[in-house]
């Protein structure tokens, strides 16, 4: 099953990597409950200028609700802001929140 975590904000590619994906994919593995799968970054135009304005972490995991409680911690550690979710099935209707 893949899940997708949203996060919103001006994210660079780097910092989602080694604030995020890296410990999200890492925790996971440890757990073998999955493997990071993709990451992405949203753009948006603000003022005229395009913005970065969140990114997408694409994780293929075997075991959703134990997955969940892995990646909602990582998540909190790493100080994930507020409206950050996770999607089941690249951005299906099932939607967990932080």
């Amino acid at each position: 099953m893949d899940l997708t975590v949203h996060i919103p904000g001006n994210i660079l590619p780097v910092d989602r990597g080694r604030q995020f994906a890296d410990p999200i994919g890492a925790a996971l593995r440890s757990a073998e409950l999955g493997e990071l799968r993709d990451e992405g970054t949203q753009m948006g135009i603000d003022d005229g200028r395009f913005v970065v304005v969140g990114c997408d972490i694409v994780l293929r995991v075997t075991d959703v609700p134990r997955a969940l409680e892995v990646i909602r911690r990582v998540l909190r550690e790493a100080a994930a802001p507020a409206g950050t979710k996770i999607s089941e099935g690249g951005g299906s209707s099932v939607v967990h929140e932080l």
